[in-house]
């Protein structure tokens, strides 16, 4: 029977934390995040997610008392401060009262950015879907991957990089009269395309959606900086993978939109680059370290050596936290000199034939209950005649 607890839950928490700072530690070395690749951290981070999801305690699950200091502590986590209207009030209520409320309040602030960043792109861009400059490159990209051509291209004044933003439909936004050549434009438009035909903006949705529920831990900061890096050296890799001798050519492509950044003022607004969901926007700092692992060496061997690695990381993490649960046991002292403590050494038990259970403390009597659930192992129990039948 599956069990629903405070501890059922803040191991839950526990483990997507872990996997949360596996993440991000692992991912401060290029060449792991470079091997790594996006579908490892949609995996990873599905499964953090799924295991809050799921805060529950199965019957095989071993209960670990943790030492006295860690189980004081969560002790008085739980342990109810005071009654207001008839409701408990203890300290992780209050947390869980705010978790949620901040939840909620980054869903709603989500949401409504990536509404505004729709209308901004609608209201302040040039839709330029039908110019032969764009879509002749688009028909034979999406011909070459066997795709239908949706997108639509929108020319975006004060945009420093080209982006893609989807909000129903693919959108390509490109800098308003910048200045780049065919062949700039062709690799510009693949990458952009490629973000979509792997389904990055959903990989970017689900490491959101996961920094809105670890909203108040740091390292989810850090980790959202990383997913988005991530996303774009894989779409580099598959672009040089496809044809490596246009490494250095599309490496000066992105040197050159990074010297043109540098050179323009944004004048989009923060929540256009930054916080909208579906925005699939690279830094500018970010630039050089793509260049760089372009030309850096990726052996299938090492790729699925960190795979693997990861995987296994991330399997064990998810196993162990369901197979064994920290279950704190803490009593003040200046409880245990006045509490009766029931052991197989001072107590006994006897069943009458109306399935009522009678409990002894030595030979007093103590109380008559319907269920032996929350007992001590190991007492004997006895019928009305004093035969012993079973024991706790």
């Amino acid at each position: 029977m599956l069990q629903y607890s405070f501890s059922t839950v803040y191991m839950a928490i526990l483990a997507g934390s872990i996997l949360a700072i596996l993440i991000a530690v692992a991912f401060l070395n290029w060449n792991i995040m470079a091997n790594a690749g996006s579908n490892l951290l949609a995996v990873i981070v599905v499964v953090a997610i799924l295991r809050l999801l799921f805060p529950y305690e199965f019957p095989f699950a071993v209960n670990v008392i943790p030492p006295q200091t860690i189980s004081k502590a969560l002790t008085a986590i739980q342990s109810t401060r005071m009654y207001i209207r008839g409701f408990r009030v203890s300290y992780w209520g209050i947390f869980e009262l705010i978790w949620v409320c901040g939840i909620i309040v980054k869903l709603i602030l989500g949401t409504r950015n990536c509404f505004h960043s729709r209308n901004y792109i609608l209201k302040y861009g040039t839709d330029a879907t039908d110019m032969p400059r764009y879509k002749e490159p688009l028909d034979h990209i999406c011909t070459c991957y066997d795709k239908e051509n949706i997108f639509s291209v929108v020319e975006l004044r004060g945009l420093d990089i080209p982006s893609l933003f989807y909000f129903r439909k693919p959108y390509i936004l490109i800098p308003k009269d910048i200045a780049i050549t065919p062949g700039q434009l062709q690799y510009i438009l693949r990458h952009e395309a490629l973000h979509y035909f792997h389904h990055d903006h959903f990989i970017k949705l689900a490491v959101r959606l996961f920094s809105y529920i670890y909203w108040w831990n740091p390292i989810c900061i850090l980790l959202q900086k990383q997913a988005n890096l991530l996303l774009e050296m894989s779409i580099d890799r598959r672009l040089v993978h496809e044809n490596p001798a246009a490494t250095k050519e599309y490496a000066d492509c992105l040197l050159y939109m990074h010297k043109q950044a540098l050179a323009s003022a944004s004048e989009a607004p923060g929540y256009l680059k930054k916080d909208s969901t579906f925005l699939l926007h690279a830094r500018n700092s970010d630039l050089k370290k793509r260049c760089i692992m372009l030309f850096h060496d990726t052996s299938p061997g090492k790729k699925a050596a960190v795979t693997f690695l990861l995987t296994a990381m991330t399997v064990s993490v998810y196993l162990v936290s369901h197979l064994y649960t920290l279950e704190a046991y803490y009593c003040p002292p200046e409880l245990t000199e006045t509490t009766i403590v029931l052991s197989p050494d001072n107590t006994y038990i006897v069943q009458l034939n109306t399935g009522v259970y009678k409990i002894y403390l030595t030979d007093m009597l103590l109380e008559t209950v319907t269920c032996l659930d929350f007992y001590p192992k190991g007492i004997k129990i006895y019928n009305a005649e004093g035969e012993l039948i079973d024991e706790t």
